[in-house]
């Protein structure tokens, strides 16, 4: 068997790509908040 995406399901690639940079990017912040937050 083999599956494939559909163009829905294609069609929310760049918000996932958006999702993954703006992770890259806040990375660091998210972790220093959550450091705070632990203490």
């Amino acid at each position: 068997m083999e599956y494939e995406i559909s163009e829905l399901g294609r069609s929310l690639a760049p918000i996932f790509h958006q999702l993954a940079e703006w992770s890259k990017h806040n990375l660091a912040v998210a972790e220093k908040a959550r450091q705070r937050y632990d203490r």
